[in-house]
């Protein structure tokens, strides 16, 4: 069985081995997760919402990591995208 928390690791050392002042969005870790661990995106299953895990998944790795990152709000970057410190 894989674990639910097994694919937020995941997530956080793929934030973990960015390089310093990469920018990305939560999207960019959705598709490592789904690109690397599609069956067990599939594995998990859906949360209570209807959406599929993994989605989840990589949010609350953000919140995890949250005290690492900046979110990128002025300039030429939208809204939603983090920055590695």
């Amino acid at each position: 069985m894989f674990y639910r928390a097994q694919l937020q690791k995941y997530a956080v050392e793929w934030i973990e081995n960015q390089p310093r002042d990469a920018k990305f969005y939560v999207s960019h870790i959705q598709d490592y997760l789904v690109n690397s661990f599609p069956l067990e995106c599939l594995e998990l299953g859906n949360v209570p919402s209807g959406e599929p895990h993994y989605l989840n998944d990589a949010r609350q790795a953000i919140r995890r990591y949250r005290t690492c990152l900046r979110k990128c709000r002025s300039g030429r970057w939208k809204k939603g995208w983090w920055q590695k410190m």
